[in-house]
C-alpha cells in the first residue's frame, strides 16, 4: 500500500477520487499494525477533505481509521463512537462495500465492549450487504467474526475451550490446523467437537458452520435474536 501511495504521488494523483481509495486502506493498515501516528496523519487529511468537498465517504474513511486506532490503544468507548460515525457517513453514500466494512468494524468493537446485541446487529447488516454485493473476502471475514458475537449469548452451554475450537472449525481449519493454532492435541479437538455437536444438535462440520454463521439459527435457542 505504501508503494501504491508513493506511485500515486509520483504521477500527481493527489485528489482522493483519483487514488482508487488507496489512502484509507493504507491508514487502516497503519492502525492495525502498530503505527498510529502515520494512521492519524491520513485520517486527519481525509477528515479535513470530506467536509470541504462534501464527500461523506471520506468522512467515513477517516472515522473508521480513528476507530481502529482507538481500538488498538484499548480505548473501546472512543473506538465505538468513531465506528458509529463511520457507519453514519457511509450510509449517506452509494459505496456499499465501505458501509459493510464500517459495520463489520463496529461489530468487532461492540463485541470487545461486551455490547453483544449491538455487535450482532452490526454484523447482521454487514453480512447482508456483503452477500448482496457478492463480496467474498468481506463475507469471509464477517462470517469468521460471527461465532464470537453469537456464541457468547447462546444457551448452548459451550465451554470457552469448545467455543475456541468451534471458531477454528467455522473459519475452515482442519482438526490438525485447529490443534496447532490452539496448542492442543488433535484428539482433544475431536473430543471437543463431539461435545459441540451434541450440545448444538448438529452432525457435521458443514452443519456446524451453518449453525454458527446464521444469526437466526435454532442452534442458539433464545439467545441469538434480541
Amino acid at each position: 500500500m505504501e508503494c501504491a501511495a508513493r506511485f500515486a504521488d509520483e504521477v500527481g494523483h493527489r485528489e482522493p477520487g483519483a487514488r482508487s481509495r488507496i489512502d484509507h486502506m493504507l491508514g487502516e493498515a497503519y492502525a492495525v499494525t502498530g503505527r498510529p501516528e502515520e494512521a492519524s496523519v491520513i485520517s486527519a487529511r481525509l477528515g479535513g477533505l470530506g467536509p470541504r468537498t462534501g464527500r461523506s465517504p471520506l468522512i467515513g474513511d477517516a472515522s473508521r481509521i480513528d476507530a481502529l486506532i482507538a481500538a488498538a490503544s484499548g480505548d473501546m468507548e472512543a473506538a465505538a463512537e468513531s465506528a458509529r460515525a463511520a457507519v453514519a457517513a457511509h450510509e449517506q453514500c452509494q459505496l456499499r462495500p465501505e458501509l459493510a466494512r464500517s459495520l463489520a468494524v463496529l461489530g468487532r468493537i461492540e463485541r470487545r465492549r461486551k455490547a453483544r446485541a449491538r455487535s450482532r446487529d452490526a454484523l447482521r447488516r454487514a453480512l447482508d450487504l456483503a452477500r448482496a454485493i457478492g463480496h467474498q473476502p468481506l463475507l469471509a471475514s464477517i462470517e469468521a467474526e460471527l461465532p464470537r458475537a453469537f456464541a457468547a449469548r447462546s444457551d448452548s452451554g459451550l465451554t470457552d475451550a469448545e467455543r475456541r475450537v468451534a471458531e477454528q472449525i467455522v473459519a475452515g481449519s482442519t482438526s490438525r490446523e485447529a490443534a496447532d493454532k490452539l496448542f492442543i492435541s488433535v484428539r482433544t479437538v475431536e473430543a471437543h467437537l463431539a461435545s459441540i455437536y451434541r450440545k448444538l444438535g448438529v452432525h457435521s462440520r458443514s452443519e456446524l458452520r451453518r449453525a454458527l454463521a446464521n444469526p437466526l439459527s435454532s442452534a442458539f435457542p433464545g439467545g441469538c435474536v434480541p
